[in-house]
């Protein structure tokens, strides 16, 4: 089963949407409209719904996304887009489904306003036969589909991911969260597409998962493989999270997960920019690194890229706010990164600053973190 299922054009009312997978493909108008799409798949065992944006071409038009649920009667507001341009978030979670709104203004140049994929993740997914579910996108986080904290028996999911091909540098995968404890399910990843896939680049089984595991690992290609199965008749308990990032610009902040949080065990994020393009300018970010360990962890931080210009600065403090000991404080300090950098108490915050002015000599910094958990053994 491959979820790419038929386009729908904009309308003039609300569509509402039941199918499990659904594509969307909308033009642009020739004048100013207002269109509305539902998603709420009827499915049963519903562990997640997700959209994926592919492309967005949005001048002087808008797009919001809401969490939707008719159950609840209630809607949280997902990611918005006003006159954004080409800007991609990552992969949009919901519980139960959407609502999308989008607002044209009038015709740009462009004919294509958005694509996006809805699909559902639920309990019947090991009944199905082998599912795989492409990505199109330069980053996203993936999460075992395990409703109820539980891999079901006969699952077979695959991530069939990528990335745009005129990005040439390495896509760096992180495991963030493992915690299956039994081979009867494993989660493994290949260099190429479903039928066609290379070599191994790395897997993960069970108990045999140790900390050098929640290191990063890095493709040779711009298309991967990501797959899941739980071949015997048993349920297995348990999840993961996987993202991947390529070297480009990023939506926001330059987070590969949803918010500013990061809970993995190991993550990445940078300005925002990729390696070659200048740093971003006129932002101001936060983000919290809170690995879901206990309070033996211990947090390192790398600097893997620097460049910074006069009136930008990153401070990194030990602990989940400002208010703990500054670790390290740079105001537009170049190109000179410190050592590694450690947490007392498995927490760290990072701020970063940069002002308004635009310099194609500097070219912004990404930061890397990984977790030595007190109750694993250390990296050499």
């Amino acid at each position: 089963m491959m979820l790419r299922p038929g386009a729908a054009q904009c309308g003039d009312a609300a569509l509402v949407i039941t199918d499990t997978a659904h594509a969307l493909d909308v033009s642009l108008a020739e004048e100013a409209q207002i269109c509305t799409w539902i998603f709420e798949p009827d499915a049963a065992q519903i562990s997640r719904v997700e959209l994926v944006l592919k492309s967005v071409f949005m001048s002087a038009s808008e797009l919001h996304i809401y969490g939707h649920s008719q159950v609840a009667s209630s809607e949280t507001i997902e990611w918005s887009c006003v006159s954004c341009g080409r800007s991609l978030p990552p992969p949009i979670r919901s519980v139960s489904g959407f609502r999308l709104v989008y607002i044209s203004s009038y015709r740009q140049g462009f004919t294509r306003a958005f694509e996006a994929d809805l699909f559902t993740v639920h309990g019947g997914v090991g009944a199905d036969g082998p599912i795989t579910q492409e990505l199109l996108v330069p980053y996203a986080q993936l999460s075992a589909p395990n409703p109820g904290g539980v891999l079901p028996a006969g699952l077979d999911w695959t991530w069939a991911v990528t990335v745009p091909d005129d990005i040439i540098s390495p896509t760096v995968l992180i495991l963030e969260d493992y915690n299956i404890t039994s081979c009867d399910a494993t989660l493994e990843v290949h260099e190429g597409l479903p039928g066609a896939t290379g070599a191994l680049i790395k897997s993960w089984c069970g108990a045999d998962v140790d900390a050098e595991d929640f290191l990063w690992v890095s493709t040779n290609s711009t298309t991967f493989t990501v797959r899941v199965s739980v071949p015997g008749a048993a349920d297995v308990p348990g999840g993961f999270t996987v993202s991947y990032r390529a070297d480009t610009d990023l939506y926001g902040c330059g987070g590969v997960s949803e918010g500013l949080e990061l809970r993995g065990l190991s993550n990445a994020f940078t300005d925002g920019s990729a390696s070659v393009n200048p740093l971003r300018s006129g932002e101001t970010c936060e983000w919290v690194i809170e690995p879901i360990e206990d309070d033996g962890a211990e947090v390192r931080v790398h600097l893997s890229r620097l460049s910074m210009k006069e009136g930008s600065s990153i401070q990194i403090y030990d602990g989940a706010t400002d208010e703990g000991a500054l670790l390290w404080d740079c105001s537009g300090c170049g190109q000179i990164a410190p050592p590694v950098l450690h947490s007392s108490a498995g927490r760290m915050f990072v701020r970063f600053e940069s002002n308004i002015v635009q310099s194609a000599e500097y070219l912004g910094f990404e930061v890397k973190y990984y977790t030595i958990p007190a109750a694993r053994e250390s990296y050499g």
